[in-house]
């Protein structure tokens, strides 16, 4: 599934770099979106299941529509190393719910300082989601009370 995953993206990715007016590859790729969109509510055929769907729509929702954006207002080209990059970033497929990067930051913000630094604040990133995600778990578990003892709203 990963692999036909990757193909869709690709193919939306082709999309916007036809070589035709960004008005008509805008609605091609609305027209996909449609696809999609039915594919998913079950009023087509699609060759990915629910998950395969979901993660594509992470990507693809606003990540194609700023990518689009940046396209038609382009000053210097980016490699196609980094456009690929900027649709197939690890942590998509592993959380559906990833932030939107902005095309253009990412491309003025890579590797602008020295690898250690980068690599420092990746660290201390990782760390502190890791201290989010335990003081969600405890009170998730210690301070939120049952439904079963929940009667009502307290005045």
């Amino acid at each position: 599934m990963l692999i036909l995953l990757n193909k869709f993206i690709l193919g939306i990715i082709s999309i916007c770099h036809l070589p035709i007016s960004i008005l008509l590859r805008s609605l091609l790729v609305l027209g996909v979106a449609i696809f999609l969109g039915a594919a998913r509510l079950g009023y087509g055929w699609s060759p990915l299941s629910g998950h395969g769907l979901t993660v594509l729509a992470t990507i693809f929702m606003f990540r194609t529509i700023l990518y689009l954006y940046e396209l038609k207002h382009e000053k210097k080209s980016a490699s196609i190393w980094h456009r690929l990059n900027y649709f197939f970033m690890l942590p998509n497929i592993i959380f559906p719910l990833f932030p939107i990067v902005d095309y253009k930051t990412y491309l003025n913000t890579y590797y602008d300082k020295t690898d250690t630094f980068i690599y420092q604040r990746g660290i201390n990133l990782i760390l502190w989601s890791i201290i989010c995600l335990l003081c969600y778990r405890y009170l998730y578990y210690f301070a939120v009370p049952d439904l079963e003892t929940v009667d009502g709203v307290e005045k």
